[in-house]
C-alpha cells in the first residue's frame, strides 16, 4: 500500500502540459477548484482535447474528467465514460476522485497530459 501523497505547499501553480497528441508542449493552467477535461460542446471544458486528438481518431467525450484541486491536493475523477481516463497507465476507478502528484501523466485515448506544479522546492527533485 502506498503512502499518502502530500499536500502542495500553499500557493503552488498546477498546469496541465500535453506530452503525446497534437500539440505537444500546449500548457493548460489550472485554477484551484473544478476544471474539465474534454470535448468542446453543451458544456464548457478548460482543457479542450479538439485541438489534440486527431480526426476520426476521437476518444474524449464533453466533460471527459474532472480535475478538483483543493486545499493544496490533487484529484481527477472520470464519470464513467466508455474509453475511461488513465494516470501512469493504470486505468483509474470510474466516479471515484484518484489523488494526483506533480509529474503524473494523465491519458485520453491517444493524448497524454503530465501535471506540472509551479512553486515547488528542486530539493526533492519537484519542480520549482
Amino acid at each position: 500500500m502506498s503512502s499518502p501523497i502530500p499536500p502542495l505547499p500553499a500557493g503552488a501553480k498546477i498546469k496541465l502540459t500535453v506530452v503525446r497528441g497534437n500539440r505537444v508542449g500546449r500548457a493548460y493552467g489550472l485554477r484551484e477548484g473544478i476544471s474539465f477535461i474534454g470535448r468542446q460542446g453543451a458544456q464548457p471544458v478548460d482543457v479542450n482535447m479538439d485541438d489534440h486528438e486527431k480526426p476520426g481518431n476521437v476518444f474524449a467525450q464533453n466533460r471527459h474528467a474532472c480535475i478538483m484541486y483543493q486545499k493544496g491536493l490533487v484529484t481527477i475523477t472520470d464519470p464513467g465514460t466508455k474509453t475511461g481516463t488513465f494516470v501512469n497507465r493504470v486505468k483509474i476507478q470510474a466516479g471515484k476522485p484518484h489523488q494526483l502528484k506533480a509529474e503524473d501523466v494523465v491519458q485520453i485515448g491517444n493524448v497524454a497530459l503530465q501535471l506540472k506544479v509551479v512553486g515547488m522546492k528542486k530539493k526533492t527533485g519537484q519542480q520549482k
